[in-house]
Parts: structure tokens; C-alpha cells; sequence
């Protein structure tokens, strides 16, 4: 179930006028990424079709991972409501926290 705007339809409004990002101050950075403890149920890849999210093999065996230049973080963050087992994870960096 859908409940909120698409994540390309903010980006493009986006472009021409600032709007804060979901849940992000200006000058955070914001990191989506999938956990080693992923079961592979396949329900972010095959259910849900984020096009960032990817299949790869890590050392004999597959594994999930959300590709950074297709991510559109700031806007969307979906994957974290869809994912039952709560393997997808949100990381807000502070860079004047950062450097304390």
C-alpha cells in the first residue's frame, strides 16, 4: 500500500526549488543499506522491484545491496517499510558531528 508521493515525482519538484528531503536536515548525509543478517527472503528484490536494489556474489554465496547511484534515499526510503524482517537500515551522518 502506497502512502506516500512518488520518489521521482519529488525529485524532479525538487530540482527546481529546495525541499527538505524525508527526514534528512541540509548538510546531513543519509546511507540506505542492507545488513549482513538478510535472510534472503527476496521480498525488497522480487515484490517490491526497487531498481537500486541488486544481487551479487560475496564470497560463494549471494547477497543484496542497495546501489548508491540509483538510490534516491533523500526522497523515497520504501525499502525500509517493505522489508519484513528489518534488514534494511537508515544511517544519518551530521558532519559537525562527525568531526567532534
Amino acid at each position: 500500500m502506497v502512502n506516500a508521493e512518488c520518489a521521482l515525482e519529488v525529485k524532479r519538484r525538487a530540482k527546481y526549488k529546495w525541499e527538505e528531503p524525508r527526514g534528512v536536515k541540509r548538510g546531513e548525509e543519509l546511507y540506505i543499506s542492507i545488513n549482513e543478517s538478510c535472510p534472503m527472503c527476496h521480498e525488497c528484490f522480487r515484490e517490491f522491484g526497487c531498481t537500486a536494489i541488486k544481487l551479487t556474489k560475496n564470497d560463494g554465496r549471494f547477497v543484496y545491496y542497495i546501489d548508491e547511484s540509483s538510490c534516491m534515499k533523500e526522497y523515497c526510503q520504501a525499502c525500509l517499510d517493505i522489508c519484513p524482517n528489518h534488514c534494511i537500515e537508515k544511517t544519518i551522518i551530521n558532519p559537525k558531528e562527525r568531526d567532534k
